[in-house]
């Protein structure tokens, strides 16, 4: 006979942790772009940047429900179709009520009416890199306004991997970029300039912060800016999912609800107005 053995079992106190687990997000995306890029180093840039869109493509996917479509694509004017945006790096789609007008692979082609949100991916934000996603996506969001038949309101994001030294060290640069590509020519309308009509709607900035457009629709927008440091991703993900349940006619979002109680610092200074009229 084996003596008897006295077995005792302890109960670790498990408490919840929503900032560590929303830090994971950023942590998760930074450490998968950094495995391509040591392998393949700096000399093919088109490959890592398509790993950026793919990855942050893969979060949205998880988080969007089966109802809509994250892929890259072109919007299109339904009724003059030599009308078309820049290529998107990410177009979410709604399909509850129609497909895009074209779909294969991970590449769409869709009409305003269809189209939630137009999100530009970058390696790491620096001036001309914030330059040329707000150039980009202000040709969807284009498309998007001329539509008549078009209801939504098109959504628009800016979202950088990484930010450069020069940003790490004075965050508010930010502001100083948004609005030296104002009063650009614009990529989709012939004498016409970039205003802050066109501006994204938010833009998140690697471990640094995010920055917000609130546009007056008379010429006027106002930057206001948070250091979100490595919840940045989180924040920007929670603002997106709550865009989509207004599209659906719902109240604010759960996940973004979940965010929204935590107080992050503002940049400094914490908000600046453009004016983008001569």
């Amino acid at each position: 006979m084996f003596p008897a053995i006295a077995i005792t079992t302890r109960r670790h106190a498990m408490t919840s942790n929503s900032s560590q687990y929303l830090a994971s997000v950023a942590y998760e995306l930074s450490a998968q772009a950094t495995r391509v890029r040591d392998l393949i180093g700096d000399k093919h840039w088109l490959s890592d940047g398509h790993h950026h869109e793919a990855l942050l493509r893969d979060l949205i996917r998880r988080h969007i429900g089966h109802s809509c479509t994250a892929t890259r694509g072109f919007v299109i004017d339904p009724v003059d179709i030599n009308l078309c945006s820049r290529e998107q790096d990410i177009l979410i789609i709604d399909e509850r009520h129609e497909s895009p007008f074209f779909q294969q692979n991970d590449l769409a082609i869709a009409f305003p009416r269809q189209v939630i949100a137009a999100i530009s991916v970058k390696a790491s934000l620096n001036s001309s890199s914030l330059k040329d996603a707000i150039e980009g996506l202000s040709t969807a969001r284009f498309i998007s306004n001329r539509s008549a038949s078009n209801l939504n309101h098109i959504w628009t994001a800016a979202f950088f991997f990484d930010t450069s030294k020069t940003v790490d060290n004075t965050p508010s640069l930010m502001y100083k970029y948004v609005a030296n590509s104002l009063n650009n020519n614009h990529p989709s309308a012939p004498n016409r300039r970039i205003t802050c009509e066109d501006l994204p709607d938010f833009i998140c900035a690697g471990q640094i912060g995010t920055v917000r457009s609130i546009r007056t629709g008379n010429g006027i927008a106002e930057l206001s800016g948070s250091r979100c440091a490595n919840l940045s991703p989180a924040v920007f993900l929670g603002v997106l999912l709550d865009h989509l349940a207004s599209s659906r006619g719902l109240p604010m979002a759960h996940f973004a609800e979940f965010i929204d109680n935590m107080d992050f610092p503002p940049l400094t200074p914490q908000s600046i107005t453009l004016n983008s009229n001569p």
